[in-house]
């Protein structure tokens, strides 16, 4: 099994905390179906009212495991994480990564 958490920045949790009720359960509504089809499982943390940590999860089984499945299962989990935070820095108008360096999944 793969775990994973991802705690959203101080800044993102206040700022999502601040936007009226019915524009903050659009957006969360609209991430937990974006990450509803994607190959792992999540939970919002503590609540799905009021998440501040985001966990995924993905069962691998030992007797389907290959070298592969386990590179997808990373290639997956970090693109949920840049999920997250790109939703979050798109949200509050921030510029994503200029460098020619950075590599998406």
């Amino acid at each position: 099994m793969s775990r994973r958490k991802q705690t959203l920045a101080k800044v993102h949790y206040d700022g999502l905390k601040s936007k009226p009720e019915d524009e903050k359960k659009k957006i969360l509504w609209d991430m937990r179906f974006q990450l509803l089809f994607k190959e792992f499982e999540f939970r919002l943390i503590p609540n799905a009212e009021d998440f501040q940590r985001i966990e995924f999860q993905r069962v691998l089984h030992f007797d389907e495991l290959s070298r592969n499945m386990f590179l997808s299962a990373l290639r997956e989990d970090f693109k949920a994480h840049l999920f997250i935070v790109w939703t979050m820095a798109r949200l509050f108008g921030e510029a994503p990564p200029q460098s020619s360096e950075v590599m998406f999944g």
